[in-house]
């Protein structure tokens, strides 16, 4: 670390700090007054001595960088295929033409809200907004955690509410079995496995007859790689397994 004297063509004087950076690569920063270099000088010493002289540049890539080059390889490369799908479109669509060019350490609480704001403006629908908003934050969360920032500010933006969803009302046993009643075989077993065990219609679609045991049905979670077992569902079982209705 050194301090320079500068005399530009202007015939300006200025200082030039230079220092080494903890990757080996050489630095430097052109102050107006000698004092203030002094000072900054001073500053990375006591940098260097407690091993803090690394956050000096902490934060200075982009969001957009550093999605590309870390978080999509270090932190989306084990979430299941479809999820990483749906982050991707979600960062190319939303995220990245509005943050994409900031650094990290200029993503604060209020670029965040009017990044919020910006999609609500839009147009965009209140639970793609939450989707982004859950996506950014997940992502400036594993930044903090690397201490490329101090912290993760979009914990502290308030998210838009979501519109209020219909209230489910499962059809009572009586319907159920009128639509059974209705169906051929192979359609009556799914309606079947559907209401009584309370299936999504995606884990349905992964059941195989292995899954069935005498009192549960063992459904696959794609997203999470777990299984999970349902049950007592004996009258689903037995409508599916005795092919009777």
């Amino acid at each position: 670390m050194s301090v320079e004297r500068v005399q530009r063509q202007s015939g300006e004087v200025v200082w030039r700090v230079r220092w080494r950076d903890p990757r080996g690569r050489n630095r430097s920063r052109v102050l107006g007054r000698k004092r203030d270099a002094e000072a900054f000088d001073a500053e990375l010493r006591r940098r260097k001595r407690t091993g803090e002289l690394a956050a000096l540049d902490a934060g200075r890539e982009t969001l957009d960088e550093y999605v590309a080059g870390t978080w999509s390889r270090a932190h989306a490369a084990h979430l299941a295929p479809r999820t990483r799908q749906t982050y991707a479109s979600t960062y190319d669509r939303h995220i990245s033409p509005r943050l994409g060019d900031l650094r990290l350490r200029e993503i604060d609480a209020e670029a965040i809200a009017s990044f919020q704001g910006e999609l609500i403006r839009d147009g965009v629908g209140p639970h793609a907004i939450r989707k982004a908003m859950t996506l950014l934050g997940g992502i400036l969360q594993r930044a903090a955690e690397a201490n490329r920032i101090d912290f993760n500010p979009q914990r502290v933006v308030r998210k838009a509410r979501l519109p209020r969803t219909a209230e489910v009302r499962p059809l009572p046993p009586a319907q159920v079995e009128e639509l059974r009643q209705a169906l051929a075989h192979r359609d009556a077993t799914i309606v079947s496995v559907l209401a009584y065990a309370g299936l999504r219609p995606g884990e349905l679609r992964t059941m195989r007859w292995r899954h069935v045991g005498e009192r549960t049905l063992l459904v696959d979670a794609a997203k999470t790689g777990r299984g999970a077992a349902f049950g007592s569902w004996r009258r689903c079982v037995a409508t599916w397994a005795n092919g009777g209705r």
